[in-house]
């Protein structure tokens, strides 16, 4: 044993501090439930003896060692004055895992649990305590009492970008939804909001009236010609300041840029036109961007600015093309497939399969089939603009031949549907993509479908685009002290906060993956290595930094599944039927209790009423 170790008969005292999302309650003006736990640390700190050691574990995730068992008590005391809260969730059975000594040291070892039991503080824990049961046996457990106060809280449980009708008017303007939460007591009818860019520049303002007796509720706030892609969203401060704020993203670009992946050539007439000159048609009258790309070419190309693509040639589409593609949609892109137009058979299927992560393969050949699309349509996420109007603009559409992609439609959204209730449009689902994939049954060319005459051919195009890069925004959604996955072409890059106070930068491996979690929620950019830059939201999951008390349930599982078991003050957290070791003072309390007993009988004889004697001598 080293000359820090404990000697033999010394005490040691681990203080696991939580320092997660609940610690920055308001518990009063002036004090924090961070506070409240540093001072009964240094409290337990100061009743050590002469050769005691004390260290201490923080158990904001991910849980750290901040001060190995040290006999140096002023550097421990130095130390828990430095504790900040921090915007992360808390993982107790992390923290009080690294306290647990090996089954071959004796040391007697104590650890005091610095944490207000709240409903944040302790989620998700009660399953995690099964892995440490066997450790904890060895260790002497010492919590301080849940907070006991009621919460008056509201949170932004989120925030995110939609779009309207009405940005025709003027595209820069963005519609920004904002939903809020509250707990305890409900005094405000309306709460204000604002919303701020990275530069610090307050952009808008706006209210969100409380219906009530509501526990949540939501409104619209509109930026107003917002060239930025990013912005917080926030509430004045109150019991919880870390709920108080909400990052947001949205595409940045008016103009979103369109690579239409096929071949034009020499057309007459429009019964001849191909399926790539009907989308760029399309594109066009839309008020996107497009560019013809040669299928051969595209694997030696540069993607940069670009936004959507739509390939209406896959057949000439190699494998370094569709690898290219597979990144593309990684890296947040919009990809538009539908099948080729010369042949029913279509072989390129097996060739995009494994790069865009899509049993493309099982869908098989194209089939003849003679239909329309269906007079009702679902109210997906990408049509959700046209909103009802999507019906009527639908069920025109014929349709003489298409491809079966019911076999992709189980973990897919869909889009459209044919009048048998099959698929007609999937955007296919992967967690692991950042970007978006869609795919058509059938060609934009007359030989399959005469959409390219039907009125919804140019507002399914244009929505493919820019719903499309809207649902990718709100994608870039990262969850705070996670590591992030941020796809191929963030290999070698750095993540930057917005702001100095959020933390220093963030590396990116060369398999896009941060080298270490995400330290702090708000708004981080990605800067890559050639200089391109992209912003990401990080996210704090609101129920992490949640306030409210936890049941007298959930504190006896903790007393039951740790064993010796005792609480700081007795008297405000005993719990029935915990394990539960006795204070030192209880002894001593039951004696003086029994002798105030005995003194009270005689004086209560001699001071009570003798009615009842004096009848019976009569």
């Amino acid at each position: 044993m080293s000359g820090d170790q404990a000697g033999q008969g010394a005490r040691r005292l681990w203080i696991v501090i939580d320092d997660g999302a609940t610690s920055a309650e308001r518990i009063e003006a002036s004090e924090r439930a961070m506070d409240r736990s540093v001072r009964q640390a240094i409290t337990m700190v100061d009743g050590l003896a002469e050769g005691d050691q004390a260290g201490v574990v923080a158990a904001g995730r991910p849980a750290r060692v901040l001060v190995q068992p040290t006999a140096d008590l002023q550097r421990v005391r130095r130390v828990l004055q430095e504790v900040q809260p921090r915007a992360v969730p808390t993982d107790l059975p992390a923290a009080m895992t690294l306290t647990i000594p090996p089954a071959e040291e004796q040391v007697r070892t104590e650890v005091l649990l610095a944490t207000g039991w709240r409903r944040g503080a302790v989620r998700g824990g009660e399953a995690a305590l099964a892995a440490i049961t066997d450790g904890a046996r060895r260790v002497r457990w010492i919590a301080m009492p849940p907070i006991d106060r009621p919460t008056d809280n509201r949170s932004i449980v989120g925030a995110s970008v939609e779009r309207a009708v009405n940005q025709a008017l003027d595209p820069r303007d963005r519609s920004i939804r904002v939903s809020l939460a509250r707990s305890g007591g409900r005094p405000a009818t309306e709460d204000g909001v604002r919303v701020i860019l990275p530069s610090g520049e307050v952009v808008a303002q706006g209210s969100v009236p409380w219906p009530a007796d509501a526990d949540g509720t939501s409104s619209m706030i509109t930026v107003r010609q917002s060239e930025s892609g990013a912005a917080n969203v926030s509430l004045s401060p109150d019991a919880q300041p870390l709920d108080d704020a909400c990052p947001v993203i949205w595409e940045a670009r008016q103009q979103p840029r369109v690579w239409l992946v096929g071949r034009t050539g020499d057309e007459a007439g429009m019964e001849r036109a191909s399926a790539s000159t009907w989308m760029l048609r399309a594109v066009e009258s839309s008020g996107l961007v497009p560019q013809m790309v040669d299928p051969a070419s595209l694997a030696l190309r540069s993607a940069t600015g670009v936004d959507a693509i739509m390939v209406g040639r896959p057949d000439l589409v190699d494998s370094a093309g569709w690898a290219w593609l597979g990144r593309f949609v990684d890296d947040g892109g919009t990809l538009l497939l539908m099948p080729s137009a010369d042949r029913p058979e279509q072989p390129w299927l097996v060739d995009a399969s494994r790069p865009l992560r899509a049993d493309l393969a099982s869908c098989g050949a194209a089939q003849a089939w003679t239909g329309r699309l269906a007079a009702t349509q679902p109210r997906s996420a990408l049509l959700s603009l046209l909103g009802a109007e999507v019906d009527p603009l639908a069920e025109p559409v014929q349709v003489t031949r298409r491809l079966a992609l019911a076999s992709l439609a189980g973990s897919s959204e869909v889009i459209l549907r044919f009048e048998d209730g099959s698929p007609a449009m999937l955007m296919l689902g992967d967690r692991a993509r950042s970007g978006t994939l869609l795919m058509l049954a059938m060609p934009t060319d007359l030989g399959w479908t005469d959409l390219p005459l039907k009125p919804l051919m140019v507002p399914l195009m244009q929505e493919s685009v820019r719903a499309g890069m809207s649902m990718t925004a709100n994608r870039r959604r990262l969850a705070v002290a996670q590591v992030a996955s941020l796809g191929p072409s963030a290999g070698g890059g750095v993540l930057l906060p917005s702001m100095e106070s959020m933390g220093s930068a963030v590396e990116i491996d060369a398999d896009g993956r941060s080298r270490s979690p995400l330290p702090a929620p708000g708004l981080w950019k990605l800067r890559r290595k050639d200089g391109s830059e992209t912003w990401y939201a990080v996210q704090l999951d609101p129920a992490d930094a949640d306030i409210g008390g936890i049941d007298r349930a959930s504190l006896l599982a903790w007393e039951q599944a740790l064993g010796d078991w005792r609480w700081t003050d007795e008297t405000q957290a005993g719990i029935e039927g915990g394990t539960r070791t006795e204070s030192p003072w209880t002894w001593a309390l039951l004696l003086i209790a029994l002798a105030c007993l005995l003194i009270e009988t005689p004086w209560s004889r001699r001071g009570s009423p003798r009615r009842s004697l004096e009848v019976q001598s009569a």
